[in-house]
C-alpha cells in the first residue's frame, strides 16, 4: 500500500488521505457486516484502498456526492470475493447446516446428493453464487444480503427464490419430477 501511495502525485496523495480519513471506518464497518472476521475485515478494506488507488483518476473525476458510494461499493465487492476465495464459491459441508430451516428450499437442498448440487450451483452465475453463499453458508439475512448487493429485501427473497427454482429445474432435468 505505500508503494501505491508514493506512486501518487501530491493532489492524489492528499485525496486519497481525505478518503481514508473519512471513510476507513465505514468501509471496516460494511466490511465487517459482511465478514464477521476482524482479520478478514481489515484484508479487504486495505484492498479496497489498493483499488482506490489503482483508480485514484477515475475516483477524483467522479462528482462529489458519488465517491462515497463508489469506495463503499468497492470495499462490498471486495468483501465478496474474499467470501468466494474463503468458501472456494460451494462449501459442501455447510449446506448439511441449513437442516434447522424448515423451508422447502432447505428440504429440497437437504434431500439432494450434494454432488449433484455442487454440480447444479456451479451452473448458476457468479451473483446467484454469491447470494447463496451469503444466505446459506454465511447465514445472512436476506435483509443483509440487500445492503451487499444494493438491492432491497424482498429483491433478495426474490432472488433467492428464482435461484432455488432454478437449481430445482436443473435437478428435474436429470431426474425428472421424482425426489
Amino acid at each position: 500500500m505505500i508503494i501505491f501511495l508514493a506512486s501518487l502525485n501530491f493532489d492524489e496523495r492528499e485525496f486519497v488521505e481525505k478518503l481514508f480519513l473519512r471513510l476507513n471506518f465505514k468501509m471496516y464497518k460494511v466490511a465487517f457486516n459482511i465478514l464477521k472476521e476482524k482479520s478478514d475485515t481489515q484484508e479487504a478494506v486495505a484492498n479496497s484502498f489498493v483499488n482506490i488507488m489503482e483508480s485514484i483518476e477515475k475516483i477524483m473525476a467522479l462528482p462529489c456526492p458519488q465517491i462515497d458510494p463508489y469506495c463503499v461499493t468497492i470495499v462490498k465487492r471486495e468483501s465478496i470475493n474474499i467470501i468466494r476465495k474463503r468458501k472456494n464459491l460451494v462449501v459442501t459441508d455447510e449446506i448439511y447446516q441449513i437442516a434447522d430451516e424448515k423451508s422447502t428450499e432447505a428440504e429440497f437442498i437437504l434431500n439432494i446428493d450434494i454432488e449433484k448440487l455442487v454440480k447444479y450451483v456451479n451452473r448458476l452465475k457468479l451473483l446467484e453464487k454469491d447470494l447463496l453463499i451469503l444466505r446459506y453458508a454465511e447465514k445472512q439475512s436476506y435483509r443483509q444480503i440487500g445492503e451487499v448487493l444494493g438491492i432491497s429485501e424482498e429483491a433478495a427473497k426474490k432472488r433467492g427464490q428464482r435461484i432455488l427454482t432454478k437449481l430445482k429445474k436443473y435437478y428435474e432435468e436429470d431426474y425428472g419430477n421424482e425426489k
